[in-house]
């Protein structure tokens, strides 16, 4: 257990961005529709602006923050407790794509 620990650690940026991204492609859609939703009375050229700031800048500034604070958070784990985290949020975002039937 300790010797998958050790290997992870160092990568705990990347599997934290991994993570953010993965809530990101699976809740996309609600966002979007969302937005849509709360941008329908505007003229097109603003909601295209407002979609494309939201997709293009929104997504990836709260991709790159989150994941920024997964991995601090990673960081203050033991190596138990950094493998049960992940073996617990991969499994969770797994029944997260299969109930929005991503899988």
């Amino acid at each position: 257990m300790e010797l998958i620990s050790e290997y992870l650690r160092p990568h705990t940026g990347t599997i934290a961005f991994s993570i953010m991204a993965t809530i990101l492609i699976i809740y996309g859609n609600d966002i979007n529709r969302s937005i849509k939703k709360h941008i329908q009375q505007y003229a097109f050229p603003i909601r295209v602006a407002i979609f494309v700031a939201v997709c293009a800048f929104g997504y990836g500034y709260a991709t790159m923050l989150l994941a920024r604070l997964l991995a601090t958070g990673f960081s203050h784990l033991t190596d138990l407790q950094l493998l049960a985290a992940l073996l617990t949020l991969f499994i969770a975002l797994g029944f997260m794509a299969e109930r929005k039937r991503y899988i």
